[in-house]
């Protein structure tokens, strides 16, 4: 299983987003994390499912002038369950024919102030707790 991250810095220009789709379209990537995707997470989603045939997204919101995630997964090749989301992570269970055991899946913006705090209650939630988790952003 491939997995990518991109901090895309948002995705509202056609440049950027013939990039994404060139660069990952026809990857060997099963699951790509994006970062700073900015704007609406249902506006997101639906472009970016619409942009890339064959991918899943999930989307939240962006806050201001930054912020915003995306996880993307190409379907059929991995089972996706427990998804869930925060102002600045999102996560799933998944599962592939490629492990016989489930994997968590977490991606993080960071925020600039009070990383402490966000770091802890991060780390708290259940999902996080299991051995086989991948964290990225």
């Amino acid at each position: 299983m491939i997995l990518s991250s991109w901090n895309c810095r948002g995705l509202a220009s056609k440049p950027k987003k013939l990039v994404l789709r060139e660069m990952f379209l026809n990857s060997k990537t099963d699951i790509l994390f994006l970062q700073e995707t900015l704007g609406s997470g249902v506006e997101k989603e639906s472009a970016l499912n619409a942009l890339m045939p064959g991918w899943r997204f999930i989307a939240i919101d962006s806050e201001g002038h930054s912020g915003g995630l995306a996880i993307g997964y190409k379907e059929g090749r991995i089972k996706v369950s427990n998804l869930w989301g925060t102002k600045q992570a999102m996560g799933m269970e998944v599962q592939t024919s490629e492990l016989a055991f489930p994997l968590s899946i977490c991606n993080v913006y960071d925020p600039c102030q009070d990383r402490v705090s966000f770091w802890n209650e991060l780390m708290a939630k259940s999902v996080l707790k299991g051995k086989n988790l991948v964290l990225g952003g």
